[in-house]
């Protein structure tokens, strides 16, 4: 009975912290293909130790997108330099989360492709949910074992103007000797930091990317919409180049780690 009354008063303790801060998410999402369970299971069983609920957001797959020609409207299936395509969910469940894929210098592949959907249909969610605090998680990320109480911590003190807040983001070849994610706080000498011990700021710059971790709300997944109707690189790399539009901050404390598995969108071709 008294092990009964510990773990009720745990249970509540929990819900309690949970509910104390209004910038605390009230939604966790996890991007995953239907195809990949373990992958899923691997973050939803570490959230389900820090005691978050989470909800499994059916990621689009990049090798069933349907390619549209923007002049003709005929359905392609290679894609040519010069040319606009819209890029959408075959099953239509997302249709209102395309895009316009401008063709420029590289082109998308399809695991780019359905990344870049599936982001845009959570943030479609959002807004039409009205979260004010919305954490997307993908389907390879890593949790600090103190994650909770840091994550809460971190989230009581992030700037009212943030449009996204990123929990972790990668640096990439050629500005580091290998591909990695990282903590802000070692490596943001050259970004628009701040005294806060919580966040730093980041402004445009292809040094950063990933989206494996990060907190937006409905206004401002509204904004990433309307900013990312017309692309010509990745999902990340789009938001990173809008970031003069954005407030985008990053948090100092390590949370969590990005890559546990081999990408599925190497594995589709970037």
């Amino acid at each position: 009975m008294k092990i009964f009354f510990v773990l009720l008063f745990s249970f509540f303790s929990i819900q309690n912290i949970s509910a104390c801060h209004e910038k605390t998410p009230e939604k966790i999402y996890i991007i995953s293909l239907d195809r990949t369970p373990h992958r899923l299971k691997f973050v939803k069983n570490q959230l389900d130790k820090f005691g978050f609920q989470c909800t499994h957001f059916h990621a689009v797959d990049g090798k069933l997108c349907k390619v549209t020609d923007l002049a003709t409207g005929k359905t392609i299936s290679n894609k040519e330099k010069g040319h606009s395509y819209i890029i959408a969910d075959p099953s239509e469940k997302y249709k209102n989360a395309e895009f316009v894929y401008s063709y420029k210098e590289q082109d998308l592949t399809p695991g780019e492709c359905g990344c870049f959907l599936s982001h845009r249909a959570v943030w479609q969610d959002i807004v039409k949910h009205g979260y004010k605090n919305a954490i997307i998680f993908e389907d390879d990320v890593e949790f600090f074992h103190n994650f909770k109480e840091n994550l809460l911590e971190v989230m009581k003190n992030i700037p009212d103007d943030f449009d996204i807040f990123f929990l972790d983001i990668g640096m990439c070849k050629p500005y580091a000797e290998k591909t990695y994610f990282v903590s802000a706080g070692f490596w943001l000498s050259n970004f628009s930091n701040t005294s806060s011990p919580y966040y730093a700021s980041l402004k445009s710059t292809r040094r950063i990317w990933g989206l494996h971790a990060y907190c937006v709300n409905s206004k401002s997944a509204e904004k990433l919409l309307k900013l990312t109707e017309i692309a010509y690189v990745p999902v990340d790399a789009a938001i990173i180049d809008h970031a003069e539009n954005l407030n985008l901050y990053v948090s100092k404390i390590k949370l969590v780690s990005g890559n546990h598995f081999n990408s599925e969108i190497t594995k589709l071709g970037r």
